[in-house]
């Protein structure tokens, strides 16, 4: 028989951001922004097939982060992030990279699969998760999935600033395009919550995704992807509503 797939859940909270000061432990609605993408993947590990084995990790460098997540779960955050890996500059696979080894090395197995969940990301769903894992890992050829929702702004629509403020098309096609957005070819971006891949990815290939690689579709309303104070409100606002229903 087949052992189950390991999957390690990373969530990088860090202290210190440059659009919202300290947004991962801002509240939002009476609780800490980071502590929505960490309830969809406690929830996300119950429900999922027996298939899998799903264990979750809290990357911080940030004693309130930690202790927060410790008192949700013992040892969801086992580690302070090293200050090499929290900085402004810092990448994001490095961060994943150093608390896989940490997992590994701790739990003394070798995880198949890891995913990156973003704090900035409190709408995203459990479903919207166990998507990514089921889709992964329903089609063999891939070796990443990743959530994507639709792009409000079309490329064709896009513009660049030249010197002395000339206006031109990021996407050349010799004309202006004025079609309406529903007859343009439909356009995803990615939504900022989901990253899945396979070990060789992040480990071998230093890279959050890697090719070919599956998209997974999630609606716009819970693909608010945090960067602004804009943002802030409206998360807070569409949170409220689901709490309403």
């Amino acid at each position: 028989i087949m052992g189950k797939i390991k999957v390690l859940f990373i969530i990088l909270a860090r202290k210190g951001s440059k659009g919202v000061t300290n947004k991962n432990f801002r509240k939002i609605n009476g609780k800490p922004l980071f502590q929505y993408i960490l309830e969809a993947a406690l929830e996300a590990k119950i429900k999922i097939n027996s298939n899998f084995d799903i264990e979750i990790v809290v990357s911080s460098n940030d004693k309130n982060i930690i202790d927060h997540a410790n008192s949700i779960q013992a040892n969801l955050a086992p580690f302070k992030r090293p200050i090499r890996y929290s900085r402004d500059d810092s990448l994001s696979i490095d961060a994943m990279k150093h608390a896989l080894e940490y997992m590994e090395k701790d739990k003394k197995i070798k995880y198949d699969q890891i995913s990156l969940l973003q704090p900035t990301s409190p709408l995203c769903e459990p479903e919207d998760i166990l998507n990514c894992i089921y889709s992964l890992n329903s089609q063999k050829e891939f070796v990443s999935a990743v959530t994507i929702c639709e792009s409000s702004i079309h490329p064709f629509k896009m513009k660049r600033l030249l010197n002395n403020n000339v206006l031109v098309n990021y996407i050349d096609q010799g004309f202006e395009d004025m079609r309406p957005r529903q007859s343009l070819p439909r356009v995803y971006k990615r939504n900022g919550a989901v990253y899945l891949s396979k070990r060789s990815v992040i480990v071998d290939e230093a890279s959050i995704l890697g090719d070919p690689c599956l998209g997974v579709e999630v609606p716009k309303i819970r693909s608010i992807d945090i960067d602004n104070e804009a943002d802030f409100k409206l998360a807070e606002i569409l949170i409220k509503e689901k709490h309403q229903i």
